[in-house]
C-alpha cells in the first residue's frame, strides 16, 4: 500500500512539473550608438518580475554577437523588460501568458525615442527626472521628498554617461507636462536647479 501511494505521488509530482514549465522570452536587442552605427554585442538585458508594481526580482542576461537574448522557463505573469546603456534605459511593460514571447528591443543614442520611453515610463508608475548632477554629484535633500510626493526618482549621474544623455531634456519635458496635469505647480517647489531641460520648458511656455 505505501508503495503503490509512494508511486501515485511521483506520477502528480512530475505531471505538476511537466506543467509548471515556463515559457520563453526572447529577441533581438539593438544599440545605435552616437556615430549611427548599430551595435549588438554584450548589450545588457533585464527581466523584472513585477507583483502589484513593485519590481520583486530580476535577472539579466548579455547578447551574443547577433544581438540575440533569451530568458528560460519564465513562469506566467507581469514583467518589465529592460534595455540599458549606462544611465540610458529602454523600458517595455510585457505579460507573459501561456505562449513564448519574442520582442525586440532598440536605444537610439540620438534621443529619438526618449520621450515616448518616458510616456512608458509614466505607464508603468517607474517614470524619474534626469539632474546635470557632475564629476562629484551633490544632493540637495530635496530628492527623496521629491519621489514620495509625486512618485518620480531624481537621477543624479556622475560624469560617466551615456551618449544620449544630451538628450535627456526631451524625457523630462514630458515628465514636466505629466507633473504639471497632475499636480499643478505644486511639485515646483521640489525642482532642482539643475535639472535637465527645466529652463527650457518653461520657456516654451511661456511663448505657447
Amino acid at each position: 500500500m505505501k508503495t503503490s501511494l509512494t508511486v501515485l505521488a511521483i506520477c502528480l509530482l512530475s505531471f505538476s512539473n511537466l506543467f509548471s514549465q515556463g515559457h520563453k522570452v526572447s529577441g533581438t536587442a539593438v544599440l545605435n550608438n552616437y556615430k549611427d552605427r548599430l551595435e549588438y554585442k554584450n548589450l545588457l538585458v533585464m527581466l523584472i518580475n513585477k507583483q502589484d508594481s513593485i519590481a520583486i526580482d530580476s535577472v539579466y542576461v548579455l547578447t551574443d554577437s547577433l544581438g540575440n537574448y533569451c530568458f528560460n522557463d519564465v513562469q506566467s505573469g507581469e514583467y518589465v523588460l529592460e534595455l540599458k546603456y549606462f544611465y540610458d534605459r529602454r523600458r517595455y511593460h510585457i505579460y507573459v501568458g501561456d505562449d513564448d514571447l519574442s520582442l525586440d528591443l532598440f536605444i537610439d543614442l540620438k534621443g529619438s525615442d526618449l520621450a515616448e520611453q518616458a510616456r512608458r515610463d509614466i505607464e508603468l508608475g517607474e517614470a524619474v527626472i534626469y539632474a546635470e548632477g557632475g564629476m562629484e554629484p551633490i544632493i540637495y535633500g530635496v530628492e527623496e521628498p521629491f519621489k514620495e510626493k509625486f512618485g518620480i526618482q531624481y537621477i543624479v549621474p556622475d560624469c560617466v554617461r551615456g551618449p544620449d544623455s544630451k538628450y535627456w531634456s526631451d524625457y523630462n519635458m514630458v515628465i514636466f507636462n505629466y507633473l504639471t496635469e497632475r499636480f499643478g505647480n505644486k511639485w515646483k517647489a521640489f525642482l532642482r536647479k539643475d535639472t535637465v531641460g527645466y529652463k527650457q520648458w518653461k520657456r516654451n511656455k511661456k511663448h505657447r
